[in-house]
């Protein structure tokens, strides 16, 4: 959730907001700061008449942190206040010992609750990518590992993940959405959620009643648009992080944050307006519908629209 809080009444204001969005979601995750992570989950909202922040009962926190007592500082605090789980990436410093890894989640399993939910966020951005047969040892070994967010494109990968560890939930995101919930992806860790959750919730609709055909076209959509998302905003180096506090101006309900903390520069505010100005001609069906509308993409000029 590229959101920015400063714990004023119109940073609340924008939570309830987001919150009554995300009730089209089956559940909500929050990407923030450290500070922000002290005030989200404990700060009652003035805007609400003293309601608490967190509104829905399906609540998880990504954590990580350069060593395991960070990690399970942000754990231990997430359960205190009811958050019922959180992926959670590995130390980013450098990689472990499989010694050391095995350490760290033995360390982290006993830092939480055991109805607490553990997930993996499986990057190659962190130390120590997982493959199918480490999940089979760590399954075996953490009783609260209930899943894996995976961030693989590889299907052959992704498909034997779910035979090595049936019993854990794997995930994908959008860029495969389709074709791993064929290979057994139970749910989505979802970035357009923040754009128009209808059409996520919609999607997964599709897959769940087996409808395919929609489900290849959404997914064809949707790779169209992160192609544009990825000439546009990566071709200068950027990744997710950055990219997605500029996605939130293309969002139907979310105020725009386009803000970052140094060393990461945000994108250009004008770049930004001129990929919305492009975004709703070319992909009007995905930002302001369920996907069911016309396609826009195919026909439209990005130059007849005016304004930002």
């Amino acid at each position: 959730m590229a959101m920015k809080f400063s714990g004023d009444t119109s940073d609340c204001t924008l939570w309830t907001a987001v919150m009554s969005e995300a009730r089209r979601a089956e559940a909500i995750g929050a990407a923030i700061g450290y500070a922000e992570y002290h005030m989200l989950p404990s700060d009652q909202c003035p805007a609400r008449g003293g309601a608490p922040w967190i509104t829905t009962p399906r609540t998880q926190l990504g954590v990580t942190w350069s060593h395991t007592g960070g990690v399970i500082e942000r754990l231990r605090y997430a359960a205190e206040r009811g958050i019922l789980g959180a992926h959670v990436g590995h130390p980013i410093f450098m990689p472990m010992t499989q010694a050391s890894l095995a350490q760290f989640w033995d360390d982290v399993a006993a830092a939480v609750p055991e109805w607490f939910g553990l997930i993996h966020y499986n990057t190659a951005r962190c130390p120590n990518y997982l493959g199918a047969a480490d999940y089979r040892v760590l399954a075996d070994r953490i009783p609260n590992l209930v899943g894996v967010k995976q961030t693989t494109r590889d299907v052959v990968e992704f498909a034997d993940l779910v035979e090595t560890v049936p019993e854990l939930a794997h995930f994908t995101g959008e860029h495969a959405l389709t074709p791993f919930a064929a290979s057994g992806a139970v749910g989505v860790y979802s970035w357009f959620a923040n754009v128009n959750a209808r059409y996520m919730v919609e999607w997964y609709q599709d897959i769940v009643a087996r409808r395919w055909e929609r489900c290849i076209e959404r997914q064809r959509r949707m790779n169209a648009f992160i192609r544009e998302v990825a000439i546009t905003f990566g071709a200068a180096g950027n990744l997710h992080g950055v990219i997605g506090k500029a996605l939130t101006a293309s969002s139907t309900f979310l105020v725009p944050a386009n803000s970052t903390r140094r060393p990461y520069l945000a994108i250009d505010d004008a770049a930004v307006a001129e990929f919305r100005r492009r975004s709703l001609v070319l992909f009007a069906d995905l930002i302001l519908g369920d996907g069911s509308a016309p396609r826009h993409g195919a026909d439209a000029n990005p130059g007849d629209v005016t304004g930002s």
